[in-house]
């Protein structure tokens, strides 16, 4: 099995899902969301500690390479959880 299907069975397996027109995996539950650029960018073993980590309380880790512009993440959040956008 290669390092980009281990990539998406860890995913799956922790509850993700993958969005396909912004190109991202999210987890509702843990509020966690990674870019696929940001995955295929790291090891599969920063991606497990990257899953593990707590989250935050009532906020949204995002895991993109780079940086990731706020109003970008309000956008993915107002598309992913319209109920958790604030404004």
């Amino acid at each position: 099995m290669g390092d980009s299907a281990k990539k998406s069975d860890v995913l799956e397996k922790e509850g993700f899902f993958y969005h396909f027109s912004r190109m991202i995996y999210i987890n509702a539950e843990k509020k966690k969301v990674f870019s696929h650029e940001a995955i295929e960018d790291n090891p599969v073993s920063w991606l497990i500690e990257k899953i593990n980590e707590p989250s935050i309380p009532d906020d949204w880790q995002f895991y993109f390479s780079g940086t990731i512009d706020e109003e970008i993440k309000r956008d993915v959040l107002r598309e992913i959880a319209p109920s958790y956008v604030r404004g």
